[in-house]
């Protein structure tokens, strides 16, 4: 046998239990105990467009996590995708996924239609501290013309040890210098990209070079 409470009962006790559990949170908040993390599965594309402050880390083991807005925490990436035109403050660590910075018109647009937050597209990634590229990893950039292509700047160092893709959507001019990532100093190189290195990609040749903090590609000629 058990007794029997009345609904206002029920709804009284459940919004004192909840009243005490966001005073909880608030007061772990208000002295700095709340160290929220995040791990994005899954596989579709997460935008985060506010300014996200927790610091307990953020983790992508699948789909896509755009940041366009700003973000305190470091964030690993461990399968899945990691792009964005916003600000990392904290270091990027891609073990087995893809660093693809940029948010293209279309990506805007689909942020646009889900978060109802218009996010104008952007090329450039913005990192606080290190970004580092595991031997699993990779940097995938897109270049759609001489002075319109993706990349990371960050004010870390870069240690690079996995693969570079290049999606080149335009015909390039020889001679032109792009800078696809930057950063305090560079430790390492693409996979089979060591210095001045000739890579053939998108009907184009390039060089490679690791110089003074940038990795830069330098448009050599068209190809047939």
């Amino acid at each position: 046998m058990y007794d029997k409470i009345t609904y206002a009962d029920a709804v009284k006790w459940r919004k004192e239990w909840m009243d005490a559990r966001a005073a909880h949170i608030q007061h772990k908040i208000d002295n700095g105990l709340y160290t929220a993390s995040l791990v994005k599965q899954g596989s579709g594309t997460l935008f985060m467009t506010g300014n996200n402050t927790y610091e307990g880390g953020t983790t992508v083991e699948g789909g896509k996590l755009s940041i366009t807005g700003s973000h305190a925490s470091s964030i690993h990436v461990k399968g899945g995708t990691l792009g964005g035109s916003g600000f990392v403050a904290g270091s990027i660590d891609v073990d087995s996924g893809v660093l693809q910075p940029g948010l293209s018109s279309r990506e805007a647009a689909s942020a646009l239609s889900v978060t109802l937050v218009d996010v104008p597209p952007g090329n450039v990634l913005n990192v606080g501290r290190d970004v580092t590229v595991g031997r699993a990893g990779r940097v995938a950039i897109t270049i759609s013309g001489d002075h319109d292509y993706t990349n990371v700047r960050a004010a870390g160092d870069l240690v690079l040890d996995g693969e570079l893709d290049l999606d080149i959507r335009a015909t390039l001019t020889p001679g032109t210098v792009l800078t696809i990532m930057s950063g305090d100093s560079i430790k390492g190189n693409f996979r089979s990209l060591p210095e001045r290195r000739v890579l053939n990609a998108g009907h184009h040749m390039f060089r490679v070079s690791y110089q003074d903090g940038d990795v830069t590609l330098t448009v050599v000629r068209t190809l047939p």
